[in-house]
Parts: structure tokens; sequence; C-alpha cells
């Protein structure tokens, strides 16, 4: 399972990031909760850079911080983004037969833009983990 995990992060961080263009348009509900265990962008990636066992690369201007072992991967919009700052929190779970990402985002952007980068990440996701039937051998 780790080995998968990390042939999905190999292609999670090789997948090209979506143009406005290329994104639906229309507002999406505005969710209140916050998901990701941290109050604000900032003391999200503190909190993870204060953490042992994690990795921090920079892909594209993006920080990227991955946590193997909790099977999660997190990406912080660089300031040139529209949604900056905003955070998306990608975590792999494998349920029965199926391999399921959670995503949840903190994006402390405006609407329109915020609205966008979770249109851009549930592309991505989709190319990566497109939804189909389990596999019956």
């Amino acid at each position: 399972m780790l080995r998968s995990f990390v042939g999905l992060l190999g292609l999670l961080l090789t997948c090209p990031t979506l143009t406005q263009s290329q994104v639906l348009q229309g507002q999406l509900p505005e969710v209140t909760s916050n998901d990701i265990g941290y109050k604000t962008v900032a003391a999200a990636l503190a909190g993870l850079k204060a953490k042992s066992g994690v990795l921090i690369t920079i892909e594209h201007g993006w920080t990227i911080v991955t946590e193997i072992e909790q099977k999660t991967l997190w990406s912080f919009a660089p300031p040139t983004h529209p949604a900056y700052p905003s955070v998306v929190q990608r975590r792999v779970e494998q349920v029965g037969e199926n391999v399921v990402m959670h995503m949840a985002v903190t994006c402390e952007a405006s609407k329109t833009a915020c609205d966008g980068l979770v249109r851009e990440f549930s592309a991505l996701n989709e190319a990566v983990m497109p939804t189909t039937q389990p596999r019956r051998d």
C-alpha cells in the first residue's frame, strides 16, 4: 500500500495545473467548517513544518508537504495564485477494494478564486483517480 501511495503522490505532483479557462464557471456552495485541523493557512504551514517525518518541496511555486505515514498531501498556493493564501489537503484511504481520495480546502481569498481552486483540484483528482467500479478478477 505504501508503494502505491508514493506512486499516487508522484502522479499528483506531476499533473499540470489547469488554467482558469479550463475550469467550470459558477459558484460552489459555501462550506464553513474547517476539516484540515488548523484554523488558518499560515497555522497549517507552520504546524506541518514543525512536525517530524514530513517531506517539504516546492513544485511550480507551490509548497508541497507530504505526510507519507498519514497518506496525506498538502498543497499550499504560491503568492502568485489567485486563491492565495490557501491550502488543499488530500488524503488517500483504502476502503474495501477501492482507493478513495478525501479533499479538504482552506482558502482565505475571494469566493470566486476559492471556487476556481476547488475546481482545479477536483479536476486533478479525477484525472489521477477516476471514479470507476472496483475490478473483479
